[in-house]
């Protein structure tokens, strides 16, 4: 199946990407929704936990240290350029303006990583 999509070049992959992309989502908030009806009566608990053991000396260093692995993945991972790859996909858009284009390359970084992980 990856076979055939991949043959079947850019155009294919985007086709087959925008098919399946929602029901992923669908199938991901899906399944959290049931994981949480099976563990309802346990929700009040969970939520008594973590305001209880939120603030303590122990909780800040693992908020801080948190806080430094998420920066360092957002900054490498979020948006493809940390990785190098999103070049590709920009060379391949088929486009009458090729600076418009090289602007949404720019632009990528801030809206992925500011706008949407934040």
């Amino acid at each position: 199946l990856v076979g055939a999509v991949i043959v079947g070049g850019i155009k294919r992959i985007g086709q087959v990407a925008g098919a399946i992309v929602p029901v992923m989502c669908v199938v991901y908030v899906v399944a959290g929704l049931v994981i949480l009806g099976a563990n309802v009566t346990a929700i009040p608990d969970a939520f008594t936990k973590i305001l209880v053991e939120a603030f303590t000396p122990q909780a800040g260093l693992g908020g801080l240290l948190g806080v430094l692995v998420t920066g360092f993945r957002r900054a490498a991972f979020s948006n493809e350029a940390g990785i190098g790859s999103a070049s590709i996909a920009h060379s391949a858009a088929a486009t009458n303006e090729p600076i418009r284009e090289g602007l949404v390359s720019l632009l990528e970084p801030f809206i992925d990583t500011i706008v949407i992980c934040t």
